[in-house]
């Protein structure tokens, strides 16, 4: 498995700019913590999504349209 992560990661990184590579390396490392049960599902959601969406009580319900629409014309 270590041996498919690493080929996925330098052909991956071969494609990407320089300041996009540690983003996915976070974000690779990341996940296999998720996997591997060292950090949980808040903990992972925090540092993917970050603190100012990880409230979901205070999203906006984008089911609605009209709420998008006020959203955006900042009604």
């Amino acid at each position: 498995m270590e041996q498919i992560t690493d080929a996925l990661y330098i052909s991956i990184c071969q494609g990407l700019f320089e300041s996009h590579k540690i983003i996915y390396s976070f974000l690779i490392c990341v996940s296999i913590q998720k996997n591997a049960g060292l950090i949980t599902e808040d903990e992972y959601n925090l540092l993917v999504v970050g603190p100012g969406a990880y409230d979901k009580s205070k999203q906006l319900n984008y089911a609605n349209l009209s709420d998008l629409n006020d959203f955006i014309t900042g009604q």
